[in-house]
């Protein structure tokens, strides 16, 4: 009988699993799906796997590594994106950034993402979060308004076309007169910039304030005086002669 020379190891189950993982994923066929399937079965075994640790099990780098261990959050549907080519590698680690937003904002992500071979992945990620803080900040600040104010419009319940800020219709003394006036009301509007919200008074029927109004409007004016008396004359007595 002819004898071979064999190398027997020891190996745990762990390790039978690692080295079979690895021959697979040293394979060129293998699809990105495959690939973040084969990690995430890695990590599952080992809750402490780190990049560093990673790499030198298997033979590849540290960004190959930290790439497919960042894409395992994704559900199955964007991994197949990944093998189709719809979703590429840095897109897909960058989506998956947001997971710690929940699924919903993870598909969201996704979707923008799909089909882009232009841009920067990580951009688009940062401009999504600053969507969702400005979102927010805008909820809150209705939220304030409609506690201190009794009357509050906001871009999803917008003002009266005839609405005027109290900028164009008073000075600073006659604005503040106006917050007793039963026109008198405030707008929050939602903005692409800052913390998101937009808040001014304004006075929803102008007209109240202008001279020759029904006797029941306000007696404040745009410049903050009172109306001319009667014939025109601004004067506070009659000229002589």
């Amino acid at each position: 009988m002819t004898e071979v020379p064999a190398v027997i190891r020891h190996m745990t189950p762990v390790e039978v699993i690692e080295a079979q993982l690895s021959e697979n994923l040293n394979r060129s066929d293998l699809a990105p799906s495959e690939e973040v399937r084969a990690i995430e079965r890695l990590m599952s075994l080992d809750a402490g796997l780190t990049p560093a640790k990673l790499c030198r099990r298997i033979g590849k780098s540290q960004a190959w590594v930290r790439t497919r261990m960042a894409v395992t959050v994704l559900p199955e549907q964007w991994r197949t994106a990944l093998d189709r080519g719809e979703l590429t590698l840095a897109a897909a680690e960058a989506a998956a950034t947001v997971a710690d937003l929940g699924p919903e904002h993870l598909d969201n992500v996704c979707a923008q993402l799909a089909g882009r071979s232009w841009g920067d992945p990580a951009r688009t990620v940062a401009n999504y979060r600053d969507d969702l803080r400005r979102a927010d900040s805008y909820q809150r600040a209705v939220a304030r308004a409609q506690a201190k104010h009794p009357t509050v419009f906001t871009s999803e319940d917008p003002p009266p076309d005839k609405t005027k800020r109290l900028g164009e219709l008073f000075d600073a003394e006659a604005a503040q007169a106006h917050r007793t006036e039963p026109c008198h009301a405030v707008v929050v509007r939602r903005v692409g910039w800052g913390d998101g919200a937009d808040q001014f008074e304004v006075c929803t029927d102008p007209r109240r304030h202008r001279p020759g109004r029904s006797n029941a409007g306000s007696d404040l004016t745009a410049d903050n005086t009172r109306p001319a008396a009667p014939g025109g004359d601004t004067s506070h007595a009659k000229r002589k002669g």
